[in-house]
């Protein structure tokens, strides 16, 4: 397992066009950074969802996803993109999709609002 530090740091690093792997906490870890982001989401941001929640509208243009579906989903795609990333494709893969899940914690977090 990693600390909330190195999940932090890690996703800074991949997403920063100044740094490299070689920057990353979780360089000499035994397997693939995605992994540990994956098992962190998982297991230390599910918590952050519990007692939220969103009205639905009856305009069905404007409907909102209560924050702990919208959690589960998150970690079900990194999940998912996880696995085939880990097969198919370099780590860049994932980067792209880690900037959208961490927004996505953020917002849950409270740390801000769209």
């Amino acid at each position: 397992m990693i600390t909330k530090e190195e999940f932090e740091k890690a996703v800074e690093v991949c997403n920063s066009e100044f740094k490299t792997c070689e920057d990353c906490p979780l360089r000499h870890k035994a397997f693939l950074c995605g992994v540990y982001l994956t098992k962190y989401i998982k297991n230390e941001l599910a918590s952050a969802a519990t007692g939220t929640s969103s009205e639905v509208s009856k305009d069905t243009d404007n409907i909102h996803i209560d924050d702990s579906t919208l959690l589960d989903i998150c970690q079900e795609e990194l999940e998912a993109i996880t696995e085939i990333a880990l097969n198919d494709y370099p780590n860049g893969y994932l980067t792209g999709y880690i900037v959208a899940l961490k927004n996505n914690t953020k917002r849950l977090r409270g740390e801000h609002s769209d």
